[in-house]
């Protein structure tokens, strides 16, 4: 006997068949049109940030990327999340230095911004890299203490001012090997505050990654 759970599945994918997010064809979230647009750097790894031991960004930001980046944080559409999980899951497990990760952490939004926003991007994007990863989410040894203005509305001088101390790192930090990831990376003010303070609480070692990166 076909399991009822299978069958309502089945029922609601005949009624409501999955669309890309983008371009609305039928079959994925993301046609094979539209993933082969996304633009990747010519190397993945940057120079660390401070804080981290290796840096590493998994796309550019800009044209498939941004289009499902700004879908899933400003249009509600979490479809996206698991995609970009995904793109990033296929960039780091080629890079050596992921086997050393022992959690992931997301970088955590204030609880008032989540309370807005209903959901966080970067936990719901770990979560497939979890999946994809075998790397268990740590989503509570980062908090963010400031709920500060959109980062994509200041300069580099004030992005950096903007960020300091805004996190608190728990004492389970101590000794952990961690995957730190955000969604986007420009300035690298949010990404350096949140691994100096996961370091400042005894963290070994920082690999941070960013679903894309605006440079």
């Amino acid at each position: 006997m076909i399991p009822l759970k299978d069958i309502a599945e089945s029922l609601l994918y005949i009624i409501f068949p999955e669309k890309c997010l983008l371009c609305g064809k039928a079959g994925k979230h993301l046609c094979s049109e539209c993933r082969a647009k996304i633009k990747y750097p010519a190397s993945a790894e940057m120079p660390p940030c401070e804080g981290a031991d290796i840096l590493v960004s998994c796309s550019m930001y800009e044209g498939i990327i941004k289009k499902l980046i700004r879908k899933l944080k400003f249009s509600g559409k979490r479809a996206a999340a698991p995609i970009i999980g995904e793109i990033m899951a296929s960039q780091l497990t080629r890079i050596k230095e992921m086997k050393l990760c022992d959690c992931i952490v997301p970088i955590p939004l204030h609880k008032e911004r989540l309370a807005e926003r209903g959901f966080s991007q970067t936990l719901l994007i770990a979560s497939e890299l979890s999946a994809k990863t075998g790397l268990q989410v740590s989503s509570g040894m980062l908090k963010k203490t400031v709920n500060t203005p959109f980062m994509y509305k200041l300069d580099r001088k004030s992005r950096k001012k903007n960020a300091a101390g805004t996190f608190l790192a728990g004492e389970e930090a101590a000794g952990r090997k961690i995957l730190l990831i955000d969604d986007i990376y420009t300035t690298g003010a949010t990404m350096s505050e949140a691994a100096k303070e996961l370091k400042r609480k005894g963290a070994s070692f920082i690999f941070a990654a960013a679903a894309a990166r605006a440079l």
